[in-house]
């Protein structure tokens, strides 16, 4: 697999450090608006794939059945790495986020609670043919 430095493009599909940037970004909204208060969880097919629109649509639901909901604020984000595939159809993307977040429990206000946070992320995506790039797996590194 080759490394994509700054805005290079290997081809139609690779996936640029740039590009990356705001796949990130956009899952990051869109999570904020599945987890909060309207909770918009349609809107986690536009963005992610396979096993993890599966987890984020059930982890959303469940948020939105205890009557909770989140708000979100990306801090920062820094791509730290990306990795084309040799077809150019997958990529790993390694990032630095910080986030900033609010839990409101509307039953038992007592519960609410917020995080402000710093981790590294790395994120499986795929591209389709016809929807483009999507996020088929994400983990916290640390």
């Amino acid at each position: 697999a080759d490394a994509v430095e700054g805005g290079a493009k290997l081809d139609a599909n690779a996936l640029t450090v740039d590009t990356a940037k705001v796949l990130v970004e956009r899952w990051q909204h869109i999570k904020a608006q599945a987890l909060g208060g309207k909770h918009s969880v349609a809107l986690l097919d536009d963005i992610l794939d396979g096993y993890m629109l599966t987890q984020w649509k059930a982890r959303a639901n469940d948020v939105k059945q205890h009557g909770w909901y989140w708000e979100y604020t990306l801090v920062g984000l820094k791509i730290d790495s990306v990795v084309m595939s040799e077809n150019n159809t997958k990529a790993t993307v390694q990032a630095t986020l910080q986030e900033a977040a609010q839990l409101y429990d509307r039953g038992r206000p007592d519960n609410n609670d917020a995080y402000r946070s710093t981790y590294c992320a790395r994120y499986e995506m795929n591209f389709r043919p016809g929807s483009g790039w999507r996020i088929s797996s994400g983990a916290v590194l640390y």
